[in-house]
């Protein structure tokens, strides 16, 4: 009698319904431990960038200026030399329009908020995102940073942009480059009705 109710298919059901929910219970929690460690991930993140600010104002804001021009001109300087290397390297010489490429590869890299090795730091490439109207969180950032260095470094030094912008893959940050550029190289159309032709514009 016992045994009969222990094989019971309802008793079967239950038990199989209950493991099932076990299962399902068990898939949410591994998510949940996921969504923990992306928050951990980027709480690190955070308090990196804090202990990095600043903490107090520069003293003599005029005299910062000129300082911050200077450093800017001798990061334009070094990125001029860095494209010199890639014109004499063997490997490039069949690149279409390389030097146009460069210029505006330097260009580009210039844009960018560098630090004082002339490099794109997490926070710089954040603010290059937001102006181009795509917003990354920072463990998005982080990936993209990791994808474009290979993982060797947290920071996006001038040869590793152009290996980037210049290679077959398709990085995240050399898509969102690339369709700017292209968005801004788009001639806006006039609005209104298309303006009426004269006897004279007649072929």
């Amino acid at each position: 009698m016992l045994r009969g109710s222990v094989e019971s298919p309802a008793l079967s059901s239950k038990i199989q319904k209950l493991r099932a929910a076990a299962k399902e219970q068990k898939s949410r929690l591994s998510l949940i431990e996921q969504d923990i460690q992306e928050i951990r991930e980027e709480r690190d993140s955070l308090r990196d960038i804090t202990l990095n600010l600043p903490q107090s104002c520069p003293q003599n804001p005029g005299g910062g200026g000129k300082a911050f021009g200077l450093l800017k001109e001798q990061q334009r300087q070094k990125l001029e030399e860095i494209n010199k290397e890639y014109m004499e390297d063997q490997k490039y010489r069949d690149e279409d329009d390389l030097p146009e490429k460069l210029e505006g590869f330097k260009n580009k890299y210039a844009e960018f908020d560098l630090n004082d090795e002339g490099e794109i730091e997490l926070m710089g490439l954040k603010r290059m995102m937001e102006k181009l109207g795509a917003p990354k969180t920072h463990l998005e950032l982080k990936k993209m940073i990791m994808e474009v260095t290979g993982g060797s470094s947290n920071t996006i030094n001038y040869r590793d942009f152009v290996k980037m912008m210049l290679g077959k893959r398709s990085a995240v940050l050399k898509l969102v480059l690339i369709f700017e550029d292209k968005a801004n190289s788009t001639p806006c159309k006039p609005e209104g009705p298309p303006p009426k032709r004269d006897i004279a514009s007649l072929p």
